[in-house]
């Protein structure tokens, strides 16, 4: 029995000894106490972001995430639902415990917006203000508006920037209906508080005017605003080549000159009386002098203008009585007169490459060159002189050169007749002055040449 004993004990001294040394190895192995730290991911607007952060330690952002017209409301672990680890100001709603690297989502709400109704002139319908959301729906808004003392203003919707007429954004239709939802055009117009104003906008009433001839045939139709004068409207409407001055709501009917206030039917009254003429022609001079007495009946000089009708004169607004003198059919309408082109310029001799442009003294024809008022002008593209005589006696003139310059066959252009309101018209003179360059083969096939300046005039005697 004692043997047994002295072998169990043996035995547990042993097992001590062993116990003895793992503990100390074990004790002779440092501990880890260094803190575990972990990497948290998300996106927002800007990009892709990081934090670093420490086990069992709570964390912050240092900015936070954004994206345009929205509020941050904190980071999640889904998408939709799941749970919460960040708060809208950034900070975290725990410790970090989750022991491995992790992506969050943004969750974000849109911001909300203040819209001001400006109705300026128009009456109120009692709604001043709403409330919308970044991107979201903007409500119908009151339609159909009107201004009190302005029957003739159509309300065409709502915009951002003030004003009567349609200008600008426009958000709403003339029936309140949205034309967009609350987006980031929008949000750009608004004030530092979110606020935005929208104007209430009008515009004059449109009136189709048909215009027909006397028969009535249709001439053609017009959109026309409220208010306007039927001289604009209809002006450069013509009737077989000619204007229409006047017009009636019936075939033949009484002058109809109101500004238009509905939609009408006009029907041509009186046309404008166009007269077209030829011209006197009167060879001035040619290269030997500007003496006008001393080359105006030089037959060889006649004999080659023959065939060179440079241009006709039309007159429009007059007509020609029996006698042979001219009216004024529509006082309304002064006269006015035009040039037109009869021949190709670039093939006659007029202007050709060895034409000069000649200075005309003073002292041509009593101070005036060919008894016009064109001193020192040149005359070498072309010129015209015109003299209105009033029956009281006094006269207006007016003139301009180089009238030719780069004018085609059948082109026509204006010159300018000199009038005086409310002063009847006795007469008026016309002159055109041009030079030309001519050519033949003279003795011994020795060409010879010369430049002659011609001067073409007519008169007109007014009742």
């Amino acid at each position: 029995m004692k043997k047994q004993t002295s072998v169990i004990m043996v035995v547990l001294l042993i097992l001590c000894v062993i116990s003895a040394v793992f503990v100390g190895c074990y004790q002779d192995i440092p501990a880890d106490t260094a803190p575990k730290e972990y990497v948290i991911q998300y996106a927002d607007d800007s990009g892709m972001h990081q934090i670093t952060v420490t086990d069992g330690m709570p964390y912050s952002l240092e900015v936070l995430p954004t994206k345009a017209g929205y509020k941050f409301m904190g980071l999640f672990d889904a998408q939709v639902g799941g749970t919460q680890y960040v708060a809208d100001n950034g900070l975290s709603l725990a410790p970090f415990t989750d022991g491995k690297d992790i992506v969050l989502y943004p969750r974000f709400k849109a911001e909300e917006y203040k819209i001001l109704l400006d109705y300026g002139d128009a009456i109120s319908s009692g709604i001043n203000e709403i409330v919308v959301e970044y991107n979201g729906e903007i409500p119908y808004l009151p339609a159909y508006l009107s201004i009190a003392d302005k029957h003739y203003m159509n309300f065409v919707g709502w915009f951002v920037n003030e004003g009567y007429y349609s200008e600008g954004i426009k958000v709403c239709n003339e029936q309140g209906m949205p034309l967009m939802r609350f987006n980031s055009s929008l949000a750009s117009k608004c004030d530092t508080d979110k606020t935005l104003k929208l104007y209430a906008k009008f515009e004059k009433a449109k009136f189709n005017v048909d215009f027909y001839k006397p028969d009535g045939t249709l001439i053609t139709k017009k959109t026309v605003s409220y208010g306007e004068d039927l001289s604009k409207v209809a002006n450069g409407i013509s009737l077989n080549g000619q204007t229409v001055l006047t017009w009636s709501l019936i075939p033949n009917g009484t002058i109809f000159n109101s500004i238009i206030d509905q939609d009408l039917q006009l029907y041509a009254v009186d046309v404008l009386k166009t007269f077209e003429t030829k011209f006197e022609i009167k060879n001035c001079a040619d290269n030997n002098g500007y003496n006008y007495n001393k080359q105006a009946g030089e037959a060889d000089d006649r004999r080659r203008h023959d065939g060179f009708d440079i241009v006709s004169l039309t007159v429009n607004n007059v007509e020609k009585t029996q006698s042979g003198l001219f009216t004024i059919p529509v006082k309304d309408y002064p006269i006015s007169m035009s040039l037109r082109v009869l021949q190709d310029l670039s093939n006659l001799p007029i202007n050709g490459s060895e034409a000069t442009l000649k200075d005309l003294p003073a002292d041509s024809f009593d101070g005036h060159v060919f008894e016009t008022n064109i001193t020192g002008k040149k005359i070498g593209k072309g010129a015209y002189y015109i003299k209105t005589t009033f029956k009281d006696g006094t006269f207006e003139e007016s003139n301009d050169v180089n009238i030719l310059d780069g004018k085609r066959k059948g082109e026509s252009f204006s010159i300018r007749v000199p009038t005086v309101e409310n002063k009847e018209i006795s007469t008026v003179e016309v002159t055109v002055i041009y030079e030309i360059f001519t050519g033949a083969p003279g003795v011994m096939g020795i060409w010879w040449k010369e430049f002659s300046n011609w001067r073409c005039t007519t008169k007109l005697y007014f009742t």
